[in-house]
């Protein structure tokens, strides 16, 4: 079912509604069982369902509805693209290459950075190595094949003009 608030803007038309309330973004709305659009009498022409991808494989009751009037689909990659990975590190260094590896809006990013010198932040600019569909969560995973060990203080990104950073990190104790 859809919920549509009551102070949307739709046809006269519109598909009868249930004599149950929701609420969408909020607002106070009525649920329905069905979607009409069409010119005439199922107005707006554009109308955006929102999905629930914490759910998959289960029917979203009360989905989010709203008016599509001004919303264009338009390519905007590039403003959603990680620029850069990086690491401080701490008391330990080593020569050996550390592979940053980031899910972050379904895309896996991956580059490598050699934290030689102690208390140094080292970044790299990564690139897009495969989509994981999978997992909306945004993680990084370092990787350190040699024995020498490494120290890092700090783990950042960089995407959308912002900067991402973890400065500690809870560690299960099992």
């Amino acid at each position: 079912s859809f919920c549509i608030s009551d102070t949307a803007t739709h046809g006269a038309n519109y598909p009868s509604y249930t004599a149950t309330t929701c609420t969408v973004f909020g607002e106070a709305g009525h649920r329905y069982t069905r979607l009409c659009v069409d010119l005439d009498d199922c107005t707006p022409t554009r109308q955006l369902i929102y999905f629930d991808l914490s759910s998959p494989n289960v029917p979203i009751e009360d989905a989010a509805w709203t008016d599509g009037t001004d919303v264009e689909a338009v390519d905007n990659a590039a403003s959603c693209r990680v620029t850069s990975l990086g690491v401080t590190t701490g008391s330990n260094a080593t020569p050996a290459p550390i592979t940053l590896t980031l899910w972050f809006k379904f895309h896996i990013y991956q580059c490598t950075v050699v934290p030689a010198a102690t208390s140094t932040a080292y970044s790299c600019t990564p690139t897009i190595i495969g989509q994981d569909c999978s997992s909306t969560d945004t993680k990084m995973m370092l990787e350190n094949t040699d024995a020498n060990g490494v120290i890092f203080v700090d783990v950042w990104f960089d995407a959308d003009g912002n900067n991402f950073k973890v400065a500690s990190a809870c560690i299960p104790n099992s």
